[in-house]
């Protein structure tokens, strides 16, 4: 057992024998060991005892025996992708230019339906936009949404976004600060943020949806999320007033022993337009803060601690990333943000794949966070594609990636 579930164990009092994180942990803490049969020449199954972050993930790969057999176990094949590439799916590798292209054809073995686009071409660098606007290339994916929107006001293009469901805008809060220690605190500056306004101002998809927690794939798909905390500046000056942190001086900052209620949020260039609007929301309920732009990134101090706010992306459950949440949570995260029972859920959902029982330690960890917020979630981070009309198939919210989609799209040549 890894230190981190050794503790995890030792926690298990502070959360209730019976509760449903408990029973949820109990189960994660279970033995990962697993074993794999060989059914035939091309099937084999993997049976596994306990899920964890290992041995199995969205990015696993499994090698075939010729690559296999040149490896230690643990190291990456010897052999370049560029030079040896693998795969098995609708479209098989036919030829490439280094770092420049890919040649893909329909593969005629594979065991679903044949793509209707015959052959692709997969164009690499930065030149996206101009070769998409040359019509050298029939479709770019992974613009920032306001690039996206620009290319798409030309008739020839149609902009389709995808809503990922792992991955979010936040605040994150410093807990080390004297005044974000108090969860009331963090309660009143999420309720003193209208959040689909900023969203409006940032003129990204009206249907994106508010929450205060991560949220499952489940959610997402069906469009149904735990109650978010409202906007309600009122009900934030209240809490702040609770805390004790009042106006008594006559420039509006609230202050209390001597102390004004101020920080600093560092963000990067391309998240100022949104700090720059939570702080005209914020400084009307009596709070200062500065913002400061960095324009190497956040990364370095937010994982030193050396910060007292900050937007990021944050990912919803894969702790091992560099902006993960479990990395900035625990008694060792950057945010030194310390429920246990948030602690627990996180890391027993991160053993779990049953999906009710998943949407059950997701639904607990809502209530957790609504009562003692780490983070204030902004919006769900929105992945583009901007294609040629001739290009069909796809579509927003959730079939906007056309690589993950292409063998199920087709040409209208009359566009």
């Amino acid at each position: 057992m890894d230190a981190t579930l050794r503790d995890l164990t030792a926690q298990l009092d502070e959360v209730g024998a019976d509760s449903g994180s408990a029973v949820a942990l109990r189960r994660a803490i279970a033995t990962r060991d697993y074993r794999v049969t060989v059914l035939d020449d091309t099937t084999y199954t993997v049976e596994y005892n306990s899920v964890g972050r290992n041995p199995i993930d969205w990015w696993k790969v499994y090698y075939p025996k010729h690559l296999g057999e040149r490896m230690d176990a643990g190291e990456e094949p010897e052999c370049h992708p560029w030079v040896c590439p693998i795969g098995n799916g609708p479209y098989r590798y036919v030829g490439h230019v280094a770092q420049t292209v890919i040649q893909l054809e329909a593969n005629p073995q594979y065991y679903g339906e044949k793509p209707r686009i015959e052959r692709v071409r997969v164009r690499l660098g930065a030149s996206g936009i101009q070769e998409l606007l040359a019509g050298n290339v029939d479709a770019i994916t992974g613009l920032d949404w306001l690039n996206a929107q620009q290319l798409a006001k030309d008739p020839r293009f149609e902009l389709y976004y995808m809503m990922t469901t792992w991955r979010a805008a936040a605040i994150v809060w410093n807990h080390r600060h004297p005044a974000l220690q108090d969860p009331r605190v963090r309660i009143a500056l999420t309720m003193a943020i209208n959040r689909r306004e900023l969203q409006g101002v940032l003129n990204l998809p009206d249907d994106l949806p508010i929450f205060d927690a991560p949220p499952t794939d489940r959610d997402f798909h069906r469009g149904e999320f735990p109650e978010p905390l409202p906007y309600d500046p009122n009900r934030a000056m209240h809490l702040l007033d609770a805390a004790g942190w009042r106006e008594v001086g006559g420039d509006g900052i609230r202050e209390r022993s001597g102390r004004r209620l101020a920080f600093t949020m560092i963000v990067s260039s391309g998240d100022l337009p949104a700090a720059v609007y939570l702080q005209d929301q914020l400084r009307r309920v009596g709070v200062r803060m500065e913002v400061q732009p960095l324009s190497a990134g956040i990364l370095p101090r937010l994982h030193g601690g050396d910060f007292d706010a900050a937007i990021t992306s944050l990912f919803r459950d894969v702790d091992q990333r560099n902006y993960g949440l479990l990395r900035f949570m625990g008694r060792d995260g950057a945010l030194d943000y310390r429920n246990t029972k948030a602690h627990v859920l996180l890391n027993a959902a991160l053993e779990t794949v049953d999906p009710d029982s998943l949407q059950a330690l997701f639904g607990e960890l809502a209530e957790v966070f609504r009562a003692d917020p780490p983070v204030t979630y902004l919006y769900p981070i929105v992945w583009t594609t901007v294609a040629h009309r001739r290009i069909r198939g796809l579509s927003s919210p959730f079939r906007a990636d056309i690589g993950m989609y292409m063998h199920e799209l087709w040409i209208e040549e009359e566009w």
